[in-house]
C-alpha cells in the first residue's frame, strides 16, 4: 500500500468512525423500550473505540441506570486516540446531567493540551451543572493559565456559571475576566456574575 492508499484508508475509517458514533446517537433518541435489545447487541457488536461510548451512552439513557457501562465510557476517555477521546467528550456533552459520575475522568482529560479535548470537557462540565462542582479549582486554573484567551475564558465562565458554586476564588476569577476584556462591558463575566448571585 503506497502512501497515497494509506491516506485514503486512514479517511475512510475515521469517516466510518463518525458514521458509526453518530449512529449510535441515533439509537439513543429512540424512546421504545423494545429498542434497548437491538442497542446492547449492537454495544456488544462493536469493535471501533469511538462508537463504542456513544452506544454505551445510548444504553445508559435508556436503562436509565449507568451500571455496567460507565466503564466503556471512561475506556473512551482514556483511550491513546485523540480522536476517539473527543467523539468520547462530545457524546458525554449529548447525553447530559445524567453524566455526573464521569466528572472526575472529564478533569483528567481536561489536563491535557490538547485544545478540542480540553473546550469539549469544559463544555461537558457546563451541561452536567452542580454535579462539577470538584472540577472547579481545575477551571480556575485554566483560566489563570490563559487570561487572554477569549474564547477560552467565554467556555470557563459558562461552565462555572452553570455549576454555580460561590466561592471568594471563583467570583475574583470572574471578576479578573471582567476587567480583562472590555473594561468591565463583557458579556460573558457580568452573566456569570448575575447567576451566581454576586454584583
Amino acid at each position: 500500500m503506497d502512501e497515497a492508499d494509506r491516506a485514503y484508508a486512514e479517511a475512510a475509517a475515521f469517516k466510518l468512525a463518525i458514521s458509526r458514533a453518530r449512529a449510535g446517537w441515533t439509537l439513543a433518541q429512540v424512546e421504545a423500550t423494545d429498542q434497548l435489545g437491538a442497542i446492547e447487541a449492537a454495544l456488544k457488536s462493536e469493535k471501533e473505540p469511538a462508537a463504542r461510548p456513544r452506544i454505551a451512552l445510548a444504553v445508559w439513557r435508556l436503562r436509565k441506570d449507568g451500571a455496567g457501562l460507565v466503564e466503556v465510557v471512561r475506556a473512551g476517555l482514556r483511550d491513546p486516540s485523540q480522536f476517539v477521546r473527543i467523539c468520547t467528550t462530545e457524546a458525554i456533552i449529548d447525553f447530559g446531567p445524567d453524566a455526573s459520575a464521569l466528572v472526575p475522568d472529564l478533569e483528567a482529560a481536561m489536563e491535557g493540551d490538547e485544545g478540542v479535548l480540553r473546550d469539549s470537557a469544559l463544555e461537558a462540565f457546563r451541561v452536567i451543572g452542580s454535579p462539577s462542582a470538584p472540577s472547579v479549582p481545575a477551571i480556575l486554573k485554566v483560566m489563570e493559565a490563559n487570561p487572554h484567551d477569549l474564547p477560552l475564558q467565554r467556555l470557563c465562565l459558562r461552565a462555572l456559571a452553570a455549576i454555580g458554586t460561590r466561592s471568594d476564588a471563583v467570583i475574583a476569577a470572574i471578576r479578573k475576566a471582567d476587567e480583562e476584556f472590555r473594561n468591565g462591558n463583557w458579556y460573558y463575566p457580568r452573566e456569570a456574575l448575575r447567576k451566581l448571585g454576586a454584583k
